[in-house]
């Protein structure tokens, strides 16, 4: 291999392809991603980040705290930074869960509201009898370690660039459930 006419040895070739592999590790970490982040509206801290693509899904869990009974919330990632809230599901109607909105079925014991409601950002009072969980890229991850009674915790789609979700990401590894 030449450069400008010279002839590289080993040691020289090693040392160009690393360089070429560094500047293009630095230019990429610059890049935008969508990212969702899960943050306490309380104290500002964005706890978690996961990379999120369009038509990604993404499903919060909790406990309704009045009728102990599961519920869901299903959206989708949109590409322009929103969510869809896709669908909600519970195994029976009772107080304070959704009864007269969108299309309705039942499958397999559970009552499924289909909704398409387009939001900047899902937010909820946290609770620890709730044990809230977010589900998405077919991992469940336990939330509650990170808020406490009255917080409130929001779901956002943000784009950040690549060296702003690397940590995230990378500490996301020692939390989920499956």
């Amino acid at each position: 291999m030449t450069e400008l006419g010279v002839l590289l040895n080993q040691k020289s070739r090693l040392r160009y392809f690393l360089w070429i592999g560094f500047v293009v590790f630095a230019v990429s970490l610059f890049i935008p991603f969508d990212a969702l982040e899960l943050t306490n509206k309380r104290t500002g801290q964005v706890i978690l980040r996961w990379i999120v693509s369009t038509d990604d899904q993404v499903v919060y869990r909790y406990i309704h705290s009045v009728e102990k009974t599961p519920v869901e919330a299903q959206f989708s990632i949109e590409g322009d930074q929103f969510m869809r809230l896709t669908e909600t599901r519970f195994p029976s109607y009772g107080a304070g869960l959704p009864n007269a909105v969108g299309e309705k079925t039942h499958t397999s014991g559970w009552i499924t509201l289909s909704s398409s409601q387009k939001m900047e950002s899902f937010s909820t009072y946290f609770s620890s009898i709730n044990h809230p969980s977010i589900v998405i890229h077919n991992r469940k991850w336990e939330i509650e370690s990170f808020f406490i009674d009255g917080d409130i915790l929001a779901l956002t789609v943000k784009t950040r660039p690549l060296w702003m979700i690397i940590p995230s990401v990378l500490s996301n590894r020692t939390v989920p459930n499956q």
